[in-house]
């Protein structure tokens, strides 16, 4: 898809934001890249890929001792950031070079903490857009919010980057 029809779909979720594209092309995500658990590496390439989002997560954080949460050094636009580069490395490797994956980070307020938060932001190829919270939750691994839960960032985020 081209920047600008992506563009209209993430200003309808956030209609007040800037939205900031730096692609030509964008391809939505599958909803099986999600998901996935430490070591899940697939090796019919010839090498050990990460089969999902999640592992290729997991193993830029490992790799950068981003394990826990640390003022200013390791906090949410940090983790935000890394997740969004693990996705476009797992689109690169398994999915498609002609274009980026749609995704990438929003910022934003959370109602609970009443202050500004990064996360990140999926579109999937079933049209729905996938919010995900890159610093690990109890099991260690982000937290992907289902497409029918309310989103953890109010509407009025402030920036969005794809």
């Amino acid at each position: 898809m081209s920047p600008h029809d992506l563009r209209r779909i993430l200003q309808g979720r956030w209609p007040r934001a800037r939205v900031a594209l730096a692609d030509r092309r964008y391809s939505a995500l599958p909803l099986e890249a999600l998901p996935g658990r430490w070591p899940a590496l697939d090796e019919s390439m010839g090498w050990k890929a990460p089969r999902s989002i999640a592992s290729a997560f997991t193993i830029a954080r490992e790799a950068l001792r981003l394990r826990d949460y640390l003022p200013e050094s390791g906090d949410c636009d940090d983790f935000a950031q890394l997740w969004h580069a693990s996705a476009r490395a797992w689109h690169r490797i398994h999915r498609n070079r002609s274009s980026a994956p749609a995704c990438g980070v929003v910022h934003g307020y959370t109602e609970r903490a009443g202050r500004g938060h990064a996360m990140c932001w999926a579109l999937m190829e079933d049209g729905t857009i996938r919010m995900v919270e890159p610093q690990p939750g109890p099991d260690g691994l982000p937290v992907v919010y289902d497409a029918r839960q309310p989103s953890p960032l109010r509407a009025d985020a402030w920036e969005v980057r794809g």
